[in-house]
């Protein structure tokens, strides 16, 4: 949603900021970074789950539809040009590999919101003992933190279950994978790989 989010990034950057909507902006293209008038503004409402890939496909059918609907408009006669308030822009720069290590010192919420929004590109990752971990989206998060915990610590584990503590609250990881093997849930992860309570992810 222009003026939001100019740049390479506006699906990713969108959730990793914990927006509640998104949406498609039809424009007109000038010699700046997306800055041109707009014709079509249509939006869409985000869930706190929801991650990049699913909004990509969710917005290919909002974004073909209003496209459809600037044509006639524009074949009527009827379409009108509405500057952007340039005030209101903020920069989606392009993604690169290294901008997927989470930060665990952010909030639980935020944490939770840069791993969906990062999935699938760049991905999210971590280190154990020197091993590169691939986390993608997580289960759950919570502002409850454990008291002494410091962001990064594996604050409980059980046979089905990791929980984190971030800067304020913690999070429970989805599914986890080593470099070179699958993508696996806590349960069969852990089958696998050790990690035990007060073990520190960075």
């Amino acid at each position: 949603l222009l003026p939001k989010y100019r740049g390479a990034s506006p699906i990713q950057s969108a959730l990793i900021h914990g927006e509640t909507e998104s949406g498609v902006t039809i424009m007109k293209m000038d010699e700046g970074l997306d800055t041109g008038p707009m014709y079509l503004v249509r939006r869409i409402q985000l869930s706190d789950t929801m991650t990049a890939a699913e909004l990509h496909d969710r917005l290919a059918v909002v974004g073909g539809g209003a496209l459809v609907e600037m044509l006639q408009q524009l074949r009527l006669g009827t379409v009108e040009l509405t500057p952007q308030a340039d005030e209101y822009a903020t920069h989606a720069p392009l993604l690169k590999k290294a901008d997927g290590r989470v930060d665990w010192t952010l909030r639980a919420k935020q944490v939770a919101d840069g791993v969906r929004g990062r999935y699938p590109w760049p991905g999210s990752y971590c280190f154990h003992n020197g091993k590169r971990i691939r986390l993608l989206p997580l289960e759950k998060w919570s502002d409850h933190s454990k008291f002494g915990a410091k962001p990064g610590q594996i604050t409980q584990v059980s046979s089905n279950a990791i929980w984190v503590q971030t800067g304020l609250g913690t999070v429970l990881l989805g599914k986890c994978q080593l470099e070179g093997k699958k993508a696996l849930p806590p349960a069969e992860f852990l089958n696998g790989y050790t990690l035990r309570e007060g073990d520190v992810l960075d």
